[in-house]
């Protein structure tokens, strides 16, 4: 008799793919925040990041944007440039080569604006003065952190950009005209009409807003005051 043998064909490997990479945040790293200015780096830690020789394959956004220098230390970590901007509530996201990041990751935030100091702009106001007035039409100068001067220029040239960047100056609730963005430290703009003897200059860029308590306030207070 015949025993007839049953034989399965034996297995092929056409490909394989990794598992996607992951980014998880330790507690003291879940509200992630930085400066407007290009310059701030960020650490990224997770897993599936592969090596330093996968740099090239791996990006990192911050609200869309793409951050510089990426660089792979290891598999589970990873540090970038990030880009500037304003505002908060930014997504961040990461691709190794075409597998994104699984899971729900935490927003960034740029830091808000700051104010340090606001004073009369020099070669502006010599037929002014150099006291503050209620009757507007000084133009002055503001001084402190975080005031997005490179995104807020792109903003104003680009069409499809202009809508993505705000700036406003108040005083008393009043519109500051002709603001002008100098840099992340400084801008300048022309005062509105205001009155009484305690008003507050409020600066908002990109949605972020503060309002100036410290000495620089109390001393435009002041002269508006005596004026």
């Amino acid at each position: 008799s015949f025993r007839n043998a049953v034989g399965f064909a034996p297995p092929t490997v056409s490909g394989w793919v990794a598992p996607p990479p992951a980014l998880r945040f330790t507690a003291s790293s879940s509200a992630l925040t930085g400066p407007s200015s290009p310059s701030f780096n960020i650490t990224l830690a997770g897993s599936g990041f592969g090596g330093p020789a996968n740099s090239d394959l791996v990006t990192v956004t911050i609200g869309g944007q793409p951050c510089a220098k990426v660089a792979v230390r290891n598999n589970s970590v990873v540090d970038c440039t990030a880009p500037p901007n304003v505002g908060s509530g930014h997504t961040v996201a990461l691709t190794a080569g075409s597998q994104a990041a699984a899971g729900t990751l935490p927003s960034f935030s740029y830091a808000p604006p700051e104010v340090h100091q606001i004073s009369l702009a020099p070669g502006f106001n010599a037929s002014v003065g150099a006291a503050f007035s209620t009757s507007g039409g000084q133009t002055v100068t503001v001084r402190g952190f975080n005031f997005g001067a490179r995104v807020w220029a792109a903003s104003k040239s680009s069409a499809a950009t202009a809508q993505l960047v705000s700036a406003a100056v108040t005083i008393a609730g009043q519109p500051c005209s002709n603001v002008q963005i100098a840099s992340d430290r400084s801008l300048n703009c022309t005062t509105p009409k205001w009155g009484g003897k305690a008003q507050s200059l409020r600066v908002s860029i990109g949605g972020q807003a503060i309002t100036a308590t410290d000495s620089a306030d109390t001393r435009l207070q002041r002269r508006a005051a005596a004026a």
